[in-house]
């Protein structure tokens, strides 16, 4: 008997209708667990501080570990150890720098010890950070992931802390960069993300450029380049690179322009210790007022314009200097111009939508199509 000549095709040519109309309240239901109905925390002060999901470097911060595959990369255990492995020099970076603060940083992020903070997931295309869009485009789906699938308020209450960020690696190459939150930024950015990339120019990417991000994290500034919205005039890039030459936040390279895999030689000074909280006044103010923001280790516009904010990237003429390396940032020593980092906060991301509401989108498309056989 042709089962679906006597019953299926008989049921769907009376129901159809009703089909479709379940079809769509089902498409609800999907949209509501996916938008994070489930994940979103709800206790009382998340989503109202200034500093992002990521507070205070003092104390204890979870950073959960995101591992994202692509078209055309996959993640496997050696990679992972070796992450792991940056993660445990840029740690004990920090830990260190601290101390000298006086300051107890504790982070837990190590997935071998704390397996609950490990998450995989797939993104449906070729991951790429040659163009802005691209890089929204995969902000919006790690968001949108954490939102539905991390369950952040559980993690947060099983291990004590009010300070979480998202570490997302990428098995493959590419520049590393962090969204921190901004004052103002839509409530799906609330949730602070670094994007690592294994390897950058075909070099493995050195423990420093970890710490130099997850300072990020933590209200941290770029210090090699102007930037407007940050307060970072040319004549504060200047003094950077004539007074603190080995700043963390400058440099990612040794005194010799070369990426130290084994441990962290680069400083976090006094101007990066005002920017994460750990000091309170630094004689900088005075001079340069413009990088004064009323919030502690937080991002937002300073609303200094007065300064001189015209194009300066730190090194150009050291660069000069040395013909024989050129480079693209501070993580790696053959490419070319220094680093890009921290991205600003984003406020003119096109209107689209989620990767949710394209999986949705095309999941009633294709069972349409198999009812409009019948």
């Amino acid at each position: 008997m042709d089962i679906r000549t006597h019953y299926i095709r008989p049921f769907f040519s009376k129901y159809k209708y009703t089909v479709i109309l379940i079809l769509c309240l089902t498409a609800c239901v999907l949209e509501c667990l996916l938008c994070g109905y489930l994940s979103k925390p709800t206790f009382d002060g998340w989503g109202t501080s200034p500093t992002g999901s990521a507070k205070y470097l003092d104390g204890s911060t979870v950073l959960v570990s995101l591992f994202i595959d692509d078209t055309d990369s996959r993640w496997n255990d050696d990679r992972k150890h070796l992450v792991m492995s940056k993660m445990d020099l840029a740690n004990e970076f920090l830990v260190s720098e601290g101390l000298e603060y006086g300051k107890d940083v504790q982070l837990i992020y190590n997935i071998y010890e704390h397996p609950d903070l490990d998450y995989s997931l797939s993104y449906p295309d070729s991951l790429d950070d040659s163009d802005d869009e691209s890089i929204l485009d995969l902000l919006d789906f790690v968001t949108a992931y954490i939102d539905a699938h991390v369950s952040t308020q559980d993690i947060m209450a099983t291990y004590g802390v009010d300070s979480i960020g998202y570490m997302c690696f990428l098995n493959k190459n590419g520049t590393s960069y962090t969204f921190p939150y901004y004052a103002g930024d839509d409530d799906i950015y609330y949730y602070e993300t670094c994007f690592m990339f294994v390897r950058c120019d075909g070099d493995f990417e050195p423990p420093a450029v970890y710490a130099h991000e997850m300072l990020h994290l933590f209200g941290a500034r770029d210090l090699y380049e102007t930037n407007e919205t940050d307060g970072i005039t040319k004549d504060f890039v200047q003094h950077i690179e004539q007074d603190y030459a080995n700043e963390i936040m400058l440099t990612t390279y040794d005194e010799h322009w070369m990426n130290v895999q084994d441990s962290v030689t680069n400083d976090l000074t006094d101007i990066t210790a005002y920017f994460i909280g750990w000091l309170d006044e630094i004689p900088e103010l005075e001079t340069y007022p413009s990088i004064y923001y009323p919030d502690s280790a937080s991002f937002g516009d300073v609303g200094d314009k007065s300064g001189d904010y015209s194009d300066y990237t730190a090194m150009d003429e050291t660069f000069d200097e040395h013909p024989e390396e050129t480079y693209t940032d501070d993580h790696t020593s053959d490419s070319v111009s220094p680093i890009q980092e921290s991205i600003d906060p984003v406020t003119d991301s096109p209107d689209q939508p989620s990767q949710e509401h394209t999986i949705i989108y095309y999941f009633i498309r294709y069972i349409l199509s198999i009812v409009d056989r019948f």
